[in-house]
């Protein structure tokens, strides 16, 4: 059986497309994954997991501190400075002492290590981008002098070994095509299909969800701010996962000082029951603030969660969300995210309007799943690796 190292420096238990292509890997090669955090004890059962340590001292960040200001005028330092990461040597280490087919590399950060072993192996690499890394966090003076550089660099240098390429959205797609010569197909951040049970709407209590991170860069803020104008049938509920201390504090006193009572804050689940969760709301609401190009660009895992739940959803002035809702009729879309433009959309939203986006959302989601989606990684590796050739 042909063997593939997957690598991705994630906390896994939290990456849905990550855990996607691990499922769907290891029951058709021999696997071999390199990431942060625990797993299932079931699914590391079929696979050959190797969790990173992902600590850095004080020092170390001092160091890389001053590397990555060096760097700047002598780019090569960028290769230092990546090599001498302890947890990228722990996943060096790895690579280097295993024999492997090809390699399946998430974010820039899995590409040099990745490209390291095929060229040992003479072996293909995958490179799943997700989104833009070198924009990533744009928004942060600190990350856009420090960091977007670096992984312009580290992408230019390493881009003319990967062999096949995906992202999650057009506009993406099209510009690692002009900056790294990169072609990268198309798999959207879609969740398996669940079959969830309807609901019909009450008209005098709308009940909405928004799920995912809790990062100020996201600005959840505007939708509670949203429900100071809107009217007084629709509650919201936040299910966050906690990624910035005090954040969700913030949120929690925003929402009692302009919309009090009518926000509620529920525990996160794992990725795996979101949409059995999420199912027993009425309307989903994946607004993401354009802070920078890669949220102005969201095409994220919770609008498809949202679909394959039965809701329809409320989007802002994103692109690709845009070009969705408006080809399967599951949703509105606001004029801006000024709080006003939002409670506005939502309050010309009638309860026959809402029916009818859950119904498109449903129909939606029969074609918008991972179910279809992950085929096309399958048919990468399908093609990159001979049908009766191991190298076990």
């Amino acid at each position: 059986m042909r063997h593939i190292c997957l690598i991705s420096f994630s906390p896994l238990k939290n990456d849905g497309r990550v855990l996607r292509q691990i499922h769907y890997l290891r029951a058709r090669y021999q696997l071999t994954v390199i990431g942060y955090g625990e797993l299932d004890a079931a699914l590391t059962e079929s696979i050959d997991y190797h969790p990173i340590n992902r600590h850095v001292g004080l020092l170390d960040k001092i160091l890389t501190s001053i590397l990555l200001i060096i760097a700047r005028f002598i780019p090569a330092l960028y290769d230092y400075r990546f090599w001498r990461r302890p947890h990228y040597q722990q996943a060096r280490e790895i690579v280097e002492s295993r024999t492997f087919d090809a390699f399946y590399a998430n974010e820039w950060a899995a590409v040099p290590i990745a490209v390291m072993g095929a060229k040992r192996n003479n072996a293909p690499v995958v490179y799943d981008a997700h989104e833009y890394s070198p924009l990533e966090r744009e928004d942060h003076l600190g990350w856009r002098f420090f960091y977007g550089p670096m992984i312009t660099y580290m992408l230019k240098r390493y881009a003319p070994h990967i062999s096949r390429s995906i992202t999650v959205c057009q506009p993406i797609a099209d510009r690692y095509k002009s900056e790294f010569g990169l072609d990268p197909i198309l798999v959207l951040n879609a969740p398996h299909r669940v079959e969830v049970a309807d609901h019909d709407v009450d008209p005098n209590r709308v009940n909405l969800i928004h799920h995912g991170s809790a990062q100020s860069d996201r600005k959840i803020e505007l939708i509670i701010d949203a429900l100071a104008h809107a009217d007084s049938r629709f509650y919201l509920y936040l299910m966050l996962v906690n990624r910035q201390p005090g954040y969700i504090e913030f949120l929690k006193n925003r929402a009692a000082q302009v919309a009090p009572n009518r926000v509620t804050f529920v525990d996160p689940v794992l990725p795996h029951q979101i949409v059995q969760t999420i199912a027993q709301y009425d309307f989903g609401v994946p607004l993401m603030y354009p802070s920078n190009y890669n949220l102005r660009m969201a095409l994220p895992n919770k609008f498809f969660e949202y679909l394959n739940a039965g809701l329809g959803v409320l989007v802002g002035q994103s692109p690709a969300m845009i070009d969705i809702v408006k080809k399967y009729h599951c949703g509105v879309i606001a004029p801006s995210f000024d709080p006003r433009d939002l409670g506005a959309t939502l309050n010309a939203l009638t309860p026959d309007d809402i029916r009818r986006y859950r119904t498109a959302a449903r129909k939606a989601s029969e074609t918008l799943n991972a179910d279809t989606q992950i085929e096309q990684i399958g048919a990468i590796f399908q093609s990159l690796l001979p049908l009766n050739e191991d190298r076990s």
